[in-house]
């Protein structure tokens, strides 16, 4: 009787969290409402960066005050372009909304 292989998926190994720096950065769109009522606050967001240094995903990890400034800044750092080495990875960025006084 043959022995039984179990077969496991091959999994992709994790992606890792990489302090890599944008070749090209967007800046963030102040929203309107936020500039009207004089609100400021950031954003850290993780970065799905894809094997040819394009931002493949973004998620929000944290943001004050919560919901404010996200689409402005998910928008903006989709058009951020990192080197690409043929690898997957994350990259956190923070963005920050002040207003000059």
């Amino acid at each position: 009787e043959e022995p039984k292989v179990e077969q496991k998926e091959q999994t992709a190994p994790p992606k890792q969290v990489r302090n890599a720096k944008p070749l090209r950065k967007v800046a963030a769109t102040y929203p309107r409402t936020a500039l009207k009522n004089g609100t400021m606050g950031k954003v850290k967001a993780r970065l799905t960066v894809g094997e040819g240094g394009d931002v493949i995903d973004v998620e929000i990890l944290e943001s004050s005050p919560p919901g404010v400034f996200d689409d402005a800044v998910t928008k903006a750092v989709k058009q951020y372009k990192f080197e690409g080495d043929g690898s997957k990875y994350f990259v956190d960025q923070e963005v920050v909304f002040k207003l000059e006084e």
